[in-house]
């Protein structure tokens, strides 16, 4: 992987970090349209970070060496009339397999086995009730339970309805708020079934509560949940087994559990749902921080701003008795929320019920209001012709605006609403167009169609977003909306919060012509939204240079991408000075590892290390400061990979230090290998440490090749267990290591790692074809095989002086330039036509980048080479 390619996925992982939860899932679409490997990647880091969860207690202390239960379960492949298939997760004393009944059903099942180790008497005892507990919990909304067993060496195992689906809070990221609600009281009606079974979860959190394709939800795992029978004797706890993040405070400190347990931990999942981030954090596992926490610590403020902020706090009170007296109480007062009803959470007011009252009887209040004035308009009417004219232009105007800024922005987060909302803005258009005669003489009605036409355009072809992908429709509507809103924003019109809205559009706009390829007008509009946002709030100032950057890259202009990336950098430094949060000082250093990489194509590589190295201890002590946390080793790994590019990249123009990019490139890998350490099943990080074993092996070949063969060696096992989507990665892994055995002489081995390569990429026309082709004529001509390396070397040529006239940077030149010195080396025929080919290239550079260090000294020895 390229860290081009690593920067571009922290780049969107730092945007979806900072959006709102509900628009994340259509701005990771957009901003992976054009690339759906690109896509797949993101979402394996977004897998990584999502179960930020931990088990303490002596179950969770088990639970950490849970490999060994797939590994007991892989030599017992078949568990009655059940097969294995793959395994999907574990809990606190089981591991989770696919499975799938192999007799005349073949139905799919989830198959849960307990952990070789605690098949102790109490443990099967525990198991068996849970397998008791889940046949009495017949609900649609609980996984059910549908057989049971024992495996070969006595341990119990159950077999469960497998569901197919995500966390409730990754299915909620594409719903709205009253959604949400009615989703979260389907998950209160299977929980206060399992309490009247005289049941409690225990362990409520989004991954035992799974949403399905359908919008159902089903809640899963009830391996802890305590029988509230005073009779039953097996109700006592041996060990504690909870997830902080969700555990109430009589959890933590081993009191008494109760069905009030499950509201709290009820309460902090809606909390979560609704405002995007959890009550609290816990910084460490300690008794003590989570005592503080959890039991003395207050909830943080949800802000939501209405009846909500009391249910959830209500909820999330420390002391159960003052709790929701149930979940059937949390859920009346949900419904209650939505029927616009007074809640029993929130003050009972004179005025409270007043306000309820008109909001839920608004319409019929509404129509006497109207009579009321009806009567009023008839007794004055000889004198209300020309107000009434006016009342109806009112009244068409308040309908569209209704149509816009109401229906419309209910549903533009709703799955399937597209070819709604193209509907409703339709509807608002031919309204206002009625209006239109008077748009010219009132800037209110002109910024309204303006931003009507921004919307049209949005459902039309929204870059990445759900859309009618109707792009050159969409472009001709975003045209309207700013021939509309430009004379507005240059007679100062707007408000600061409009023009904001404004660059917005001129940057969704930018996105739509940089999709159809016609990039000077892209360039156009985006230097526009860089104007304009000039004085705005920092958030509209970065996204106009950063939309301007990324459209510069599409082009190939370096200088054009830098500059932008350098007006970049004060603002974001000034932002974290003013704002010193954990998201601006990230956002600085996302900003400076971009200007590092952009300084890194330019070849201006000793400039390009000092942003990277501030880059990467901003991410180290931000890590210092937040052990444990996958994101912070993630930035980690990929500003050492930039670094390592910038020393001695073998693949790409460099300063050629080996040795210091091969220690910055083991400093990486030293991160990936922690984290499969601590998750073996982390496929994104054994993805990347495949793709730095392929660096170290590339940049070893020539002077330590017994290593790189190693490195390689690895590199093609880590990417062939990954994905068979890792193409260009996994062809390049065998090319590295035919490279290293070429330099040991062992040609066999070489060539059979050269047919692997090609076998599995294929004509692409990209850079790695010309990397094999090249491969392929360095071996013949080690070989002796004279006649058949000039064709190679001729072949590999053409390819990378196509992508040269495609792109012409000074990566691309060096491909060129490498290819024609190797050919010359190697062939001595037309060996001064090459190199004078070459003298051509880095001059062309020269004149394009003036100035360069390292394209002047190209220059230079390339007259050399000649002369």
């Amino acid at each position: 992987m390229t860290p081009e390619r690593y920067q571009r996925i922290s780049e969107i992982l730092e945007q979806l970090d900072s959006a709102p939860e509900a628009a994340r899932a259509h701005l990771l679409d957009r901003l992976t349209e054009s690339d759906p490997e690109l896509r797949s990647d993101v979402e394996h880091y977004l897998a990584e970070e999502g179960s930020d969860t931990f088990i303490v207690g002596a179950i969770g202390e088990q639970a950490a060496s849970l490999g060994e239960a797939s590994a007991a379960a892989s030599r017992q492949q078949r568990f009655g009339r059940y097969q294995l298939v793959r395994l999907i997760g574990h809990g606190g004393m089981g591991a989770v397999h696919e499975a799938v009944r192999v007799d005349d059903f073949h139905k799919k099942v989830a198959l849960k086995i307990i952990k070789q180790g605690l098949d102790s008497d109490f443990i099967r005892t525990r198991f068996v009730q849970e397998r008791q507990l889940l046949a009495s919990l017949e609900h649609p909304y609980i996984a059910r339970l549908l057989d049971g067993g024992e495996t070969d060496d006595g341990s119990p195992y159950l077999v469960l309805e497998f569901v197919d689906g995500q966390t409730i809070t990754q299915y909620c990221e594409k719903l709205d708020r009253t959604a949400r609600l009615r989703l979260f009281l389907k998950v209160c009606e299977a929980v206060e079934f399992a309490h009247r079974k005289l049941v409690v979860h225990r362990d409520l959190k989004p991954a035992n509560i799974l949403v399905t394709t359908e919008g159902e939800p089903k809640l899963l795992d009830f391996g802890i949940a305590k029988l509230l029978d005073s009779g039953a004797s097996q109700t006592q706890t041996a060990f504690a087994a909870l997830t902080p993040d969700y555990a109430s405070p009589e959890q933590v400190r081993g009191e008494p559990v109760t069905t009030a347990s499950d509201v709290y931990s009820l309460g902090v999942i809606l909390y979560q749902l609704l405002t995007g981030r959890k009550p609290y954090t816990i910084d460490t596992a300690t008794a003590l921080e989570m005592d503080r926490v959890i039991c003395v610590q207050p909830p943080a403020a949800p802000g939501l701003g209405d009846e909500l902020d009391h249910i959830l706090l209500m909820a999330l009170r420390k002391e159960p008795e003052r709790r929701y007296a149930g979940v059937q109480r949390l859920a009346d007062d949900i419904a209650c929320y939505l029927d616009h009803r007074p809640v029993s959470a929130k003050p009972d007011t004179i005025g409270y019920r007043a306000q309820k009252f008109l909001r839920r009887n608004w319409w019929q209040i509404a129509a006497v209001a109207a009579v009321i004035l009806s009567l009023g308009v008839g007794l004055g009417f000889s004198v209300v012709e020309q107000r009434r004219a006016n009342r109806r232009f009112n009244q068409v105007r308040q309908l569209a605006n209704r149509f816009l800024f109401d229906f419309h922005d209910e549903i533009v987060n709703m799955p399937g609403s597209v070819k709604a909302r193209g509907m409703v803005v339709s509807t608002a258009l031919e309204y206002l167009n009625s209006l239109a005669a008077d748009a010219a003489e009132d800037p209110g009605l002109q910024w309204e169609m303006a931003v009507a036409y921004s919307k049209v355009g949005a459902a039309q072809g929204a870059p990445g977003a759900p859309s009618l992908r109707q792009f050159r429709e969409a472009m001709a509507s975003y045209e309207k909306a700013l021939a509309l809103g430009r004379p507005l924003a240059d007679q100062k019109l707007l408000s600061i919060k409009q023009l904001q809205v404004f660059v917005n559009v001129l940057c969704d706009a930018e996105g739509i012509r940089r999709g159809l390829r016609q990039y000077p007008e892209a360039v156009q509009l985006g230097q526009e939204a860089e104007r304009r946002s000039a004085g705005l709030p920092a958030n509209a100032r970065r996204r106009a240079l950063n939309e301007l950057a990324i459209t510069f890259g599409y082009m190939g202009n370096l200088l054009g991408s830098a500059n932008s990336f350098e007006k970049m950098v004060p603002i974001a430094r000034e932002t974290a000075k003013v704002d010193p949060s954990l998201d601006s000082k990230m956002g600085l250093a996302s900003t400076l590892l971009n200007l590092g990489n952009a300084y890194n194509n330019l070849t201006r590589f000793e400039q390009a290390l000092v942003p990277a190295e501030e880059a990467l201890a901003i991410y180290r002590q931000l890590s210092a400061e937040n052990p444990g946390k996958v994101r912070f080793f993630r930035r980690i790994f990929n500003a050492s990979v930039i670094l390592g590019q910038i020393e001695g990249a073998s693949d790409r123009p460099s300063l050629g230090r080996t040795d210091k990019a091969v220690a910055r490139f083991k400093e990486a890998l030293a991160v990936v290998n922690a984290l499969m350490a601590a998750d073996p099943n982390d496929g994104a990080s054994r993805s990347n440490a495949g793709l730095i074993n392929d660096k170290i092996a590339y940049a070893l070949a020539e002077v330590s090749p017994e290593e790189a063969i190693a490195h390689a060696a690895l590199a093609s096992k880590q990417l062939d267990a990954v994905s068979s989507g890792e193409t260009e990665f996994r062809a390049e892994s065998r090319i590295y290591g035919a490279d290293a055995n070429r330099k040991l002489r062992r040609f066999g081995q070489a060539g059979a790692l050269l047919q692997e390569a090609e076998r599995i990429l294929k004509k692409r026309g990209n850079e790695t074809e010309g990397d094999l082709v090249l491969a392929w004529a360095r071996l013949e001509a080690a070989r002796g095989n004279r006649d058949s390396a000039a064709h190679r070397f001729e072949q590999a040529i053409a390819v990378f002086e196509a992508l040269l006239k495609k792109t012409p940077t000074p990566a691309n030149a060096w491909a060129v330039a490498r290819a024609l010195d190797l050919a010359s080396t190697a062939v001595p025929a037309s060996a001064r036509a090459r190199r004078q080919r070459i003298l051509d290239i880095w001059t062309d550079q020269n004149r394009q980048y003036p100035g360069t260090p390292y394209i002047e000294n190209q220059v230079r020895q390339a007259r050399k080479n000649i002369f």
